[in-house]
């Protein structure tokens, strides 16, 4: 099943169904399905609660917890750029903190405060992030 976007319309095999904000980036992992919401359309001043889980059919699941305050996540990152980087240096830092993990049943994104975060897609919870600025 493909997922597409335009503004705040998900498309998702037959399920058409629209977010709450617009939408930045999306992707689909199993069963769910993960938006990051544009930042700026939430609260300023609050943490901003933009990377969410659905169900096909649109039914909120979860929202992602946060590694920093004051945060935002901004873009997925690919599980298979990351087991390429593991392999080239199988004891460096990368290694250490996902060697694993990628198996696991979980979304990976980059957020504004530098920190590459693995999310549980059951829960939404950081199950491991990786600091990278």
């Amino acid at each position: 099943m493909t997922v597409t976007f335009k503004g705040r319309t998900v498309k998702c095999g037959p399920h058409t169904w629209h977010s709450r904000y617009p939408i930045l980036e999306a992707t689909r992992v199993d069963d769910c399905i993960c938006l990051i919401l544009d930042y700026s359309a939430l609260w300023w001043w609050k943490q901003a609660d933009n990377l969410r889980g659905f169900t096909p059919d649109g039914k909120l699941l979860w929202i992602a917890e946060h590694p920093a305050p004051l945060d935002c996540y901004t873009g997925f990152l690919d599980k298979g750029r990351l087991r390429v980087e593991i392999a080239a240096d199988p004891t460096g830092p990368v290694a250490e903190c996902f060697s694993g993990f990628l198996d696991t049943t979980s979304v990976l994104a980059y957020n504004f405060a530098g920190y590459q975060c693995l999310i549980d897609l059951a829960s939404g919870k950081v199950i491991r992030m990786f600091f990278t600025k």
